[in-house]
């Protein structure tokens, strides 16, 4: 197996995956090792919240969550003599291996990537679960010199994403001290300053907001879910925020490092704000502003599978 294998042309892999490493080196799965079958890009795991009344028959369902899904790819390479033999499964092994090259806590994960043939390409975070355990061989085999393996990679996000991010710029017409602020590309027009977002994904997305001063209290609301942030906070010229809305990682930060996450208003739909499939009206209002200030939006289309 190569030990870097060049996509400068990705149409010419479709229908096939690619692994990448924690370390980011991108291996194909195609060619020389061959995956004879590959599973569990689908659906995910559900996992249904109910509660049930006293005198109840049945329960009433309440919640959804998605749990961790499990790939696995059964996979085959043919050697010809001893020493290649030993060779692919080193190689096999040190691909595999978790925290590749890296000595972080929590151990990173890899990325299973899957290219299709009608040019859209998926990805999934995941960690190497099982495999290769390189089953017992015997020596007068015609095959004795091949490995055909399950390799097993545990998704502990279940949600599959286009790994092309997407972003959409507020910026001011000209006009200094107010907004509202309009969009910097080709939208379905709204009122009182409103835009649609047509958000593509099947299942919600978790934007990063990055704010540019002259700024004084942003408000983004996204009008078609209810759910608004606002920072109470003023940023000068040249100044920016970061307003990061992945889960497990809310943080709001200025950019010389300063924590403003005390400045998000009470209000604020912080630990849930996102984007729903199909159209989201956005709309942002601010003081102080100038031809300078404006805030981006950017997030990743998620999936529910493959």
């Amino acid at each position: 197996m190569p030990s870097n294998v060049p996509f400068s042309d990705p149409r010419a892999y479709v229908d096939r995956s690619t692994y990448i490493t924690p370390d980011g080196v991108e291996y194909m799965l195609s060619s020389p090792l061959f995956v004879l079958q590959e599973d569990g890009w689908g659906m995910p795991p559900v996992e249904y919240v109910t509660e049930r009344g006293p005198f109840q028959h049945g329960e009433t369902v309440k919640d959804f969550f998605l749990r961790p899904r499990t790939l696995q790819l059964i996979v085959r390479r043919s050697g010809c003599s001893r020493s290649e033999y030993w060779d692919i499964r080193a190689k096999l092994l040190d691909i595999l291996r978790p925290g590749r090259g890296l000595a972080s806590t929590p151990p990173s994960p890899g990325i299973l990537r899957k290219y299709l043939a009608n040019g859209a390409v998926r990805e999934l975070f995941v960690y190497t679960s099982e495999g290769p355990g390189f089953p017992g061989r015997t020596d007068d085999s015609w095959d004795q010199w091949s490995i055909q393996d399950v390799i097993r990679f545990t998704a502990y996000d279940p949600i599959a994403r286009d790994p092309k991010p997407v972003s959409v710029t507020f910026q001011t017409t000209g006009v200094t001290g107010t907004f509202p602020l309009t969009f910097a590309w080709t939208s379905s027009p709204g009122s009182g300053g409103s835009q649609t977002i047509n958000y593509v994904g099947t299942f919600l997305a978790l934007p990063t907001i990055f704010i540019t001063g002259p700024i004084i209290s942003p408000l983004i609301t996204n009008i078609t879910t209810g759910e608004k942030i606002q920072l109470t906070f003023s940023l000068n010229a040249a100044e920016y925020a970061t307003i990061d809305l992945s889960y497990g990682n809310k943080t709001v930060v200025k950019n010389d490092g300063t924590n403003l996450i005390g400045y998000v208003s009470s209000d604020s739909d912080l630990a849930t704000f996102h984007l729903t499939t199909g159209g989201n009206v956005l709309q942002v209002t601010a003081g102080g502003t100038s031809i300078a200030s404006n805030i981006l939006l950017t997030w990743y289309n998620r999936y529910i599978g493959a």
